[in-house]
Parts: C-alpha cells; structure tokens; sequence
C-alpha cells in the first residue's frame, strides 16, 4: 500500500454470493454503515451489488425488523 491508498477491491457481487450477501444483511438488520464496514465497500458499491442480486426487498425488510425491534424495546422501557 502506497501513498496511505487501499488497494482496489473487486466488487461486492463478485466477492460476496447473493446468499453470503443477503444472510450479512439479515443479520445486521440493514444498517447500510455497519454492512460496508464488514464488507468493506462504500455506499455505492454496496447498492450496485443490492441490485445485482435484486436484494433492495431483504434490505427493506431488515430495516423494518430494526425497527420493529426498537419499538418494542421502547414499549418495554415504558412499561417497566
């Protein structure tokens, strides 16, 4: 690695299966900034791949687990 520079990684959906890819999405409930940290891609690299695979429904689904999940935790806060 020159100049601090990484070096360039081949794209998401060819170093990710759509399975690989969908399963890390699942498990990290769609929160795109932690996905391409485990992955390490930028946003745009990230959808390209989401795209590829036709994967924007897991993405959207996940996101509403999260969201479901916080406001039952919410819910439970209050509650107690």
């Amino acid at each position: 690695m020159k100049n601090g520079l990484k070096p360039v990684l081949p794209a998401v959906h060819k170093r990710f299966t759509k399975d690989e890819l969908q399963t890390i999405i699942e498990d990290n409930y769609g929160i795109t900034t932690v996905i391409c940290g485990i992955i390490d891609c930028n946003f745009s690299q990230f959808y390209k791949a989401i795209d590829h695979y036709n994967l924007r429904d897991c993405l959207a689904e996940s996101k509403k687990r999260l969201v479901g999940l916080a406001e039952k935790a919410i819910l439970d806060c209050l509650k107690s």
